[in-house]
């Protein structure tokens, strides 16, 4: 797979080191206090949900277009100029929306028993964070455009991950208030911004140029349909995969808020290599279709389905048979109650997301992008009205039921239009003898005693996993790719010692 796998496999690192540092935030420092961790969440996720809002979903056109306008000898034809001007004229005009309608939303909301104090009280923290999360996005996507994302990873999900317990060991001993935390996490998105700026400016990409005779009247067409369709697909897409943090907070509260996503983040840790791959196969797949090559299209959808369903797998059955012990070894472990419940809905979401692999890539870059603003749209709303009754029946349980019906729900349909629209299906021989030895590590797994030590449960059973998946997965060559990069680091590490 080339580039995908190099910068995949480069990203995916990155991200386990970040989760590593997230672990011991997660099981030491986070829970020390829920309420502000949950806060500081609610501001996050609420400004990123708020993002395809703010932005009219402009960012859509960036990977897309891109292939269009490449030319580095004049600095791709004004491409990041565009960009930067259609951002900010969309920023103005939600802007004058949100005057407009803010009582009528709040009224909304009301009506819904959400608590509106929460944003009314942030909201003009909320719209900061917003405003610069745009331009932070707006830079990583240009940067998968011209196919490089190690290095932005790094700047933005892994310094956050660092950034985060600095700023709940800050307050929690009360070296700063409340208020002067939400400062300091405008502060810190804002350096990101100019560093991935000056990344941008390293790699020769940060060219303002201007060339409006590029872009003629059909391109200026194509690119208001895209961008018309690309905001309700966007939209939408908020609507699927954060509205959960939004409505755990306005219903439950922000501590609610922060015991979900303690559980919310292990189950983050399964699609990480999932995150690596789409973020750079998105730039490819836009690149296949620009010059009709299908097959290898079809390739990267069974390949990467088949890769990241075996890498998710283990990752799940690792998590699943340890996570007890692990959490009995945080400081508080009472704050991890239903976690094993709350992470099944939300693994089982991850790996049928994995096994759907670049589904959303293949619509959203090929003729039939219109087709995905229904379907991200019934998952959105799908997910929205399952979040509000599911939560008021089984509290934060509710909201993992609610994302993982949503995302079955939404990767069935997405497969089934595929192999209506292309005949393509991401299955293959190897993803039915992955299931058979998922089931057969399961089973061994759950029949091991548990032991007096939660650190020698943890040994034990994470090694027996590790070693009965990883010799079935090799022995039976599920995957040509896994294999090889096996041997390759295995011959690696022999050489090292000759």
């Amino acid at each position: 797979m080339g580039i995908i796998q190099r910068q995949g496999i480069k990203a995916t690192v990155i991200n386990f080191i970040g989760v590593a540092v997230g672990a011991i935030s997660l099981l030491f420092i986070y829970p020390l206090d829920d309420e502000f961790y949950g806060y500081i969440q609610f501001l996050y996720n609420t400004a990123l949900f708020l993002l395809p809002f703010a932005s009219l979903g402009l960012l859509s056109i960036i990977i897309k277009f891109y292939p269009r306008f490449k030319n580095p000898t004049n600095g791709n034809n004004g491409f990041l100029t565009l960009i930067n001007v259609s951002v900010i004229a969309g920023l103005l005009v939600f802007i004058l929306g949100v005057f407009v309608f803010k009582n009528s939303f709040y009224e909304f909301l009301q009506v819904l028993d959400f608590n509106t104090n929460m944003i009314g009280d942030n909201e003009m923290f909320i719209g900061v964070l917003s405003i610069v999360l745009i331009f932070i996005f707006l830079y990583q996507y240009y940067a998968q455009s011209y196919q490089r994302i190690v290095v932005p990873n790094i700047i933005h999900p892994f310094l956050l991950k660092l950034f985060l317990p600095v700023l709940v060991l800050l307050f929690y001993y009360k070296y700063i208030t409340s208020q002067e935390s939400v400062f300091l996490l405008i502060g810190f998105f804002v350096v990101v911004l100019f560093l991935l700026i000056g990344y941008t400016k390293t790699q020769n990409q940060l060219k303002f140029t201007w060339h409006p005779s590029f872009i003629t009247p059909s391109l200026r067409k194509e690119i208001k349909t895209y961008t018309l369709y690309g905001s309700i697909n966007t939209i939408g897409g908020a609507l699927a995969f954060r509205i959960d943090a939004v409505m755990i907070s306005l219903l439950l509260g922000f501590d609610s808020n922060g015991r979900y996503f303690l559980i919310f983040f292990i189950a983050g840790i399964v699609e990480i290599p999932m995150r690596s791959i789409n973020q750079i196969a998105g730039a490819l797949i836009a690149d296949c279709f620009e010059e009709n090559r299908m097959d290898e299209i079809e390739s990267i959808y069974k390949k990467s389905s088949l890769n990241l369903l075996v890498v998710g797998s283990f990752i799940f059955l690792g998590i699943w048979f340890t996570m007890e012990d692990v959490f009995q070894l945080a400081v508080d472990p009472s704050k991890f109650e239903q976690g094993k419940q709350i992470f099944l809905f939300l693994g089982i979401a991850k790996l049928v997301d994995m096994l759907a692999s670049v589904n959303s890539h293949i619509i959203i870059y090929s003729k039939f992008f219109r087709y995905n603003v229904l379907f991200v749209l019934i998952l959105g709303i799908s997910n929205v009205v399952l979040n509000y009754y599911l939560i008021g029946e089984f509290s934060l349980v509710g909201a993992a039921m609610a994302t993982c019906i949503s995302v079955v729900l939404f990767n069935l349909i997405k497969l089934i239009f595929i192999y209506y629209k292309f005949k393509m299906l991401p299955f293959s021989s190897g993803i039915f003898k992955l299931f058979l030895i998922f089931v057969v590590t399961f089973g061994i797994a759950y029949l091991l005693p548990d032991l007096t030590s939660h650190l020698l449960n943890i040994l034990v059973k994470g090694t027996v996993v590790t070693l009965v998946f990883s010799a079935l997965v090799l022995g039976f060559k599920i995957s040509d790719e896994i294999n090889k990069l096996v041997l390759n680091l295995w011959s690696q590490i022999i050489s090292r010692f000759k």
